[in-house]
């Protein structure tokens, strides 16, 4: 009925007649273009699933220095808390200071100043993927020992006593 251009009804003749065999060649075409297509995009997928395989290979061959733990250690555990409650994203990602007491394989017992959990009955057992370093800052300093000088402020004072 209609070409590449629009005709207008008044165009088109009165005994025109519209069969299937049209409709069925562009079925066949679109169909034969898509099988085509979908070779190509296998393709594709498959050279950048090669990609990422080697890129991950390399990544781990690489060695990226693994945290190596010691009883007596301080470390900060992970608050899965916050990744799995609705408001808890505002709240701290990790925990602590807390000290390990003991290592058994992937995982460690932490001893910390929050007695309640041990009391609540929560397992004082953490998967060592969810601890990592603690690293005492001088804002921590405040809170650890309120209104107590520092070793090397006692020093500092000493020598420009000296001086």
């Amino acid at each position: 009925m209609f070409g590449r251009e629009a005709r207008y009804p008044s165009e088109v003749p009165e005994h025109y007649m519209v069969d299937n065999s049209v409709e069925t060649v562009v079925g066949e075409e679109s169909v034969s273009e898509d099988i085509e297509r979908l070779d190509q995009i296998k393709a594709v997928v498959q050279d950048n699933v090669r990609k990422v395989q080697e890129s991950t290979r390399w990544r781990l061959k690489s060695g990226a220095p693994k945290p190596d733990f010691k009883v007596g250690d301080q470390v900060l555990r992970q608050n899965v808390r916050s990744q799995q409650r609705k408001g808890g994203k505002l709240e701290a990602n990790f925990l602590g200071p807390y000290i390990i007491t003991a290592l058994q394989g992937k995982s460690a017992d932490l001893q910390g100043d929050i007695v309640q959990e041990a009391w609540a009955g929560k397992h004082p057992h953490v998967i060592l993927a969810k601890i990592r370093p603690y690293k005492l800052f001088y804002w921590d300093i405040a809170r650890i020992g309120p209104n107590k000088e520092l070793e090397s402020e006692a020093i500092n004072a000493y020598l420009s006593i000296l001086i």
